[in-house]
């Protein structure tokens, strides 16, 4: 990014991430159980950005709290998904769903504006965001991102995109996100680490 200024020839050169300046000062807090975001993007069932897995893995998520009691999910869609889902499902469905979410004492909808405080002091992350596909590496935790398919990040991401899918562990079905859960964020076998 260039701005305009007094210095050296009218400009200055600007570096890095400055919304992520914050995370570096969050203090973690002391817990003893592992913390997973769940992430899921908000466009769903459409062509023109054809991301979003969330209709794919919807009831699989409401597995996750059951098939793993001794972690704590932290269900954090875009903000937009529920309107979307409201859309496409309809009021009822779509509420009943996060309630479901909700009401598991392992599970939690995290629906606050700043969610920098939570990526400090989650575990792991599995999603398919845009905009926390860059932002959580910052935190150096694993992070699994679903795909549909392995082509996908060469013909839907930029490259910038696609150097931070290169330090992610992909998902492209429910058993990669078991493996991530159980190997990675459970047993803490990491080979992606560095």
């Amino acid at each position: 990014m260039k701005l305009n200024s007094r210095f050296k020839n009218g400009q200055m050169h600007i570096y890095g991430y400055t919304k992520m300046d914050k995370l570096a000062g969050i203090k973690c807090k002391n817990k003893t159980r592992k913390q997973i975001l769940l992430c899921p993007h908000h466009i769903i069932n459409t062509k023109e950005l054809d991301l979003s897995n969330f209709l794919k893995y919807s009831d699989f998520f409401l597995e996750l709290p059951k098939l793993y009691p001794d972690v704590d999910f932290i269900f954090r869609p875009h903000p937009l998904l529920k309107y979307n889902l409201t859309k496409y499902w309809g009021e009822s469905k779509t509420n009943k769903y996060y309630d479901q979410i909700a009401a598991y004492s392992n599970a939690i909808y995290d629906n606050s504006e700043d969610y920098l405080e939570t990526f400090a002091n989650s575990d792991a992350m599995i999603h398919d965001c845009g905009s926390f596909t860059a932002e959580y590496l910052f935190t150096n935790k694993p992070c699994c991102y679903m795909l549909k398919n392995v082509d996908d990040i060469k013909r839907k991401f930029l490259p910038m995109g696609q150097k931070c899918l290169d330090n992610y562990y992909k998902a492209f079905n429910k058993n990669d996100i078991l493996n991530f859960i159980d190997n990675v964020v459970i047993k803490g076998i990491d080979p992606m680490k560095n």
